[in-house]
Formats: C-alpha cells, sequence, structure tokens
C-alpha cells in the first residue's frame, strides 16, 4: 500500500519558516551590522524566490542553488568574522546552521529510491508511516487513479481515530488537560544548534554559476 502512495516534497513548511526566520528583526544581533548587509540581503532575496516558486508550483534547481550558496556565504562570512562576545557568537553561529540544515531540506528526496527499501518491509504501523513521512520532508500528494484514491479511503479512518487521540489528550487546561503548544518557528534554531555542517557540506561553493 505504502509503495503506491504518491508522495511529495512538503517544501513548502520550509521555505515559509525560512522567510519568518529572516525577517528584518530576527537576525541576531551579530548579523544585523552592516559588515553582514550584502549577505542578508542576498539570502533573504534568495528565500523570497523559493516561497513564491513553492506558492506557483515547484523549486527549480536554480532557486535551490541560489539559497545555498546565500547560506555558505553567510556561514564564510561569520567565520572569517567571529564576534568578539562569545554569546553573540554561538547565537549567530547556531542560527546559520539552522538556515543551512533546512536549506537542505528543500531538496527533494529520491522518493522511488526510498521506497524500494520498503520491499523488505512485510508490514508497518500507521505511526512508522507517519515517522517516515517527516524524517524525509513528504506529504500525501494528490490521488492521480482509482487505486490511489481507494488507498487515501483505507487510511483515513485511523488517521482520523489517532487525531481524535490527539485532541482528545489537549483538552481545556482548566479541566486539567494540557494545552496546545504554543508555534515558535525560531524552534528549530535549538533543534539544530548541535549540528555539525560539515556533512552537510556537497561541494557547496558561495562562487555565481556560469551562465
Amino acid at each position: 500500500m505504502i509503495r503506491a502512495i504518491p508522495f511529495e516534497n512538503a517544501s513548502e513548511a520550509v521555505t515559509i519558516s525560512l522567510d519568518e526566520l529572516t525577517g528584518e528583526g530576527d537576525w541576531p544581533l551579530a548579523l544585523r551590522g552592516p559588515l553582514f548587509a550584502a549577505e542578508r540581503k542576498a539570502y533573504s532575496e534568495a528565500v523570497d524566490e523559493a516561497v513564491k516558486e513553492d506558492e506557483e508550483g515547484t523549486l527549480t534547481e536554480k532557486t535551490l542553488q541560489s539559497v545555498e550558496r546565500a547560506g555558505a556565504a553567510l556561514r564564510a562570512k561569520l567565520d572569517a568574522n567571529r564576534p568578539a562576545n562569545p554569546v553573540e557568537a554561538t547565537e549567530a553561529a547556531n542560527y546559520i546552521k539552522a538556515l543551512v540544515a533546512m536549506s537542505r531540506m528543500l531538496q527533494k528526496p529520491d522518493v522511488d529510491k526510498i521506497l524500494a527499501e520498503l520491499d523488505k518491509v512485510k508490514e508497518t504501523s500507521l505511526g512508522s508511516l507517519l515517522a517516515f513521512m517527516h524524517a524525509y520532508n513528504l506529504r500525501f500528494a494528490p490521488a492521480k487513479n482509482a487505486t490511489q484514491g481507494e488507498i487515501y479511503r483505507s487510511l483515513y479512518q485511523p488517521m482520523a481515530a489517532a487525531r481524535d487521540r490527539v485532541l482528545a489528550s489537549l483538552k481545556d487546561p482548566g479541566a486539567g488537560g494540557t494545552p496546545p503548544p504554543v508555534r515558535d518557528d525560531r524552534h528549530a534554531i535549538g533543534h539544530f544548534s548541535a549540528l555539525q555542517l560539515e556533512p552537510l557540506d556537497r561541494g557547496t561553493s558561495t562562487q555565481p554559476t556560469k551562465p
């Protein structure tokens, strides 16, 4: 069943988060000065183009490369101009780590190759399916044929039941339940703070590509 599901890359959530993280007043203190003005501008413009393309359809390789180059340029500039204040330096480094890591999530995974591994799995749980989708930044794409439509109908009932269980656990705080978590897009910065960026380096260059 899972092999037949039409998956697509959930890039919109990433581009929107990047856009919200790079608002004019959202940059960490160490990156706000004139020294980083050109790099901030280039990154913001690259992300704006990514958001626009995502709204209209699919991200192009050119736009993905622009986001990656802009992130690499920010990182290189910070490495060459480390703030004297260690707190500001760490904050700026963690911020750029989040930007670089999230930009990698915009790359479309090789879903066919990933799904081929499922030949080794006889059955799995709904939780494992959702965890798999989360790990590879996938979402359900529109059904393109009757078989896919039937799969979605069979998945709807267990997913609706799981949703209802979650909603039941998020009761009114006044009634002793757990309040829903407050959305915080900057959580990504803390999430990626321990990340080593070297494994993510795939020959990304800060030099402009040839026309």
